[in-house]
């Protein structure tokens, strides 16, 4: 499935995976050419880089 995702990636130019899971288990099991959204979208990574939980939006 790594594989797949990858070439959709390239062809495409985005693909994107949101997961209940944090980003670094996303990381370690998918290619960084896709985006990823992990803790439902709380966590975020595109090209290696994470990006700040977002804090205090949610109740």
């Amino acid at each position: 499935m790594p594989g797949l995702l990858d070439r959709l990636a390239r062809r495409f130019g985005v693909v994107a995976v949101l997961s209940g899971r944090p980003v670094a288990f996303l990381e370690a099991v998918l290619p960084a050419t896709v985006r990823l959204s992990g803790l439902y979208g709380l966590e975020s990574s595109h090209d290696g880089l994470q990006r700040p939980p977002l804090r205090g939006s949610v109740a």
